[in-house]
């Protein structure tokens, strides 16, 4: 094997190497975020996006462009839906809605 072959040999472990180690660093982070029972699926999803790109997020993120070309980022429904759907009660309610339709359909 060549010196520019091992080098490259050397340079792939290293990669693995670090590879390895950030992935054994996000299962700790996330094993730590499982124990928490009093996070929403929401406020999880925030922390690893939080700690994926390492910049902080606010609860209220400012909108851009317009939805349905028709509600602009300052819309005052646009921000009531945007703010209700980001709120940890609004998956707590989605999830009180599935269980109760699951019950109806078991009942029919």
């Amino acid at each position: 094997m060549s010196a520019g072959g091992s080098a490259m040999v050397r340079l792939l472990k290293a990669k693995m190497q670090s590879k390895i180690a950030e992935q054994e660093q996000r299962e700790q982070k996330l094993l730590q975020m499982k124990q928490v029972s009093k996070f929403s699926i929401a406020k999880i999803k925030q922390l690893e996006l939080k700690q994926s790109t390492g910049n902080a997020l606010t609860e209220t993120e400012p909108l851009e462009g317009n939805a349905l070309f028709f509600f602009g980022p300052d819309n005052t429904f646009r921000n009531f839906v945007s703010d209700t759907v980001r709120s940890s009660h609004f998956d707590n309610g989605i999830l009180l809605l599935i269980l109760v339709s699951t019950v109806l359909l078991c009942m029919e």
